[in-house]
């Protein structure tokens, strides 16, 4: 049996051939039993070690735990060529960098040898953030005897899960302030902050409406950070000082609907090459357009997430907050445009050629209807009630799993509530959009063309000059 197995497998093996094959037999059976309770000394020594340090010394690949990619914890910066450090995985990554031998578990069901795995990767955070009094190999480890039975081994491996688990969802939630640091998130990459936005805008709008690649990044970083800190007074705790320092600007290669078309497709989310592509990319701005990307069309923000705080918040996390920045900032340009056009017309009133332009008033009015009423539906009618569920569900995690699907399922449902995920939908609002800046682009021009601008200023300057 032994050259065919090894082992927890192996264990297995013995056990059922002592239940099996030699019932009736008591003396094999003793002899058996005495051979098992020593053969399984080392597997015991070695599930020991995994749920007290979350380490482990198996060199034959016996045990039911796999650490796919080795490494060392480190803090600093590492070549492709070195060992992967914790610090960079991030919730996928470390998903799979343990896993289960399933053949080689003993003694235990599959949801407890879950916990095991679980328990052990909860040690390895902890050590990670260097928590050196929470790991302690001398008050943690068990003592684990094989031949007790499923029953008592099962419960110790619950109470060393459950400390962990306590442990490990302290350390994020209180110490490193995770409830912070996500309002942060959901202040700027979600444009919670309504100042935020206009004072950024009101700075770099004109240097965003140039072609992507004539557009100083430089610049637009340090009028981002300019309005964020004229504005950032109300940030609760320590979510300022964590991510604000590390909060820039970036501009993404390709329109937001081609990148999410690019992610259903590869998905299977929609039918490849069947459905015509939105214009939206070519049209956003018609008027002199040469049919590059614009700034404004691309912008982006990002910022670094230590570790173990990108446990939850990881890459693709945050790749999907900034798609929802990406489409909640770009609603909310096309909004302030038409705002822009209402003002316009309201020049216009001083004029007898309200009459000629009755229609564009209606229009203007539909449009910035739609728009008004589309972002107040994404902030107040999705973003907002989902978030009091997450703060509800952060509130009654009782494992960084349960916590991660928590966030999980608030950032798939404002997604999906947000179009993100219905591509059909979604070219049909960038067409809208896309209707919208041309209207206001035809506005401002016919503003520009008649010089109505201008008269007003030199009549305004005139009566103040008069009034002195």
């Amino acid at each position: 049996m032994a050259r065919y197995y090894k082992g927890g497998h192996l264990l297995t093996q013995v056990n059922i051939l002592i239940a099996n094959e030699l019932d009736g037999d008591e003396r094999a059976r003793e002899i058996a039993r005495c051979v098992i309770e020593e053969a399984c000394k080392p597997y015991m020594d070695m599930l020991g070690s995994w749920i007290s340090t979350g380490r482990v010394y198996d060199p034959y690949s016996e045990f039911m735990v796999e650490n796919k990619y080795p490494f060392e914890v480190r803090r600093h910066a590492f070549e492709p060529s070195q060992e992967v450090p914790l610090t960079s995985l991030n919730s996928p990554i470390w998903e799979d960098c343990f896993c289960l031998r399933r053949r080689h578990i003993y003694l235990i069901n599959d949801d407890t040898a879950e916990k095991v795995l679980t328990t052990g990767k909860y040690l390895n955070v902890i050590r990670a953030c260097s928590v050196a009094d929470s790991v302690n190999p001398e008050n943690r480890i068990l003592e684990i005897d094989g031949a007790r039975g499923c029953i008592v081994l099962t419960e110790q491996i619950c109470h060393a899960f459950d400390s962990s688990a306590a442990l490990v969802l302290n350390l994020i939630l209180t110490d490193y302030h995770f409830v912070d640091n996500l309002r942060f998130v959901k202040k700027y990459f979600l444009i919670e902050q309504g100042d935020f936005f206009v004072q950024f805008l009101d700075m770099a709008e004109k240097e965003l409406l140039s072609a992507v690649t004539n557009v100083s990044k430089a610049r637009i970083q340090s009028l981002l950070l300019m309005s964020i800190q004229s504005g950032s007074n109300n940030l609760e705790g320590n979510s300022k000082t964590a991510f604000l320092d590390e909060l820039v600007c970036e501009f993404a290669r390709d329109h937001l609907i081609d990148r999410l078309d690019a992610i259903h497709r590869s998905s299977g989310g929609i039918m490849g090459g069947l459905q015509q592509k939105t214009p939206s990319r070519n049209r956003t701005f018609p008027l002199g357009h040469s049919g590059e990307l614009k700034g404004i069309e691309t912008l982006t923000l990002d910022c670094t997430i230590e570790w173990p705080l990108s446990l939850i918040l990881s890459r693709q996390a945050m790749e999907l907050y900034k798609l929802l920045f990406r489409h909640i900032f770009f609603c909310k340009y096309v909004e302030r445009r038409l705002f822009g056009t209402w003002l316009d017309h309201q020049i216009l009133k001083e004029f007898e050629i309200r009459s000629l332009l009755g229609e564009t008033y209606c229009l203007r009015q539909r449009m910035l209807h739609l728009m008004q009423n589309l972002v107040y539906y994404m902030m107040f009618e999705v973003i907002e009630p989902q978030w009091h569920k997450l703060m509800d569900g952060i509130a009654n995690v009782r494992t960084v799993d349960d916590l991660v699907k928590v966030h999980s399922n608030f950032q798939a449902t404002v997604s999906q509530e947000c179009l993100l995920t219905n591509i059909t939908l979604l070219r049909i609002l960038a067409k809208l959009m896309t209707t919208c800046l041309s209207f206001t682009d035809h506005i401002r021009l016919f503003m520009r063309k008649t010089g109505i601008e201008e008269e007003l200023a030199s009549a305004a300057t005139e009566y103040r000059l008069n009034r002195w």
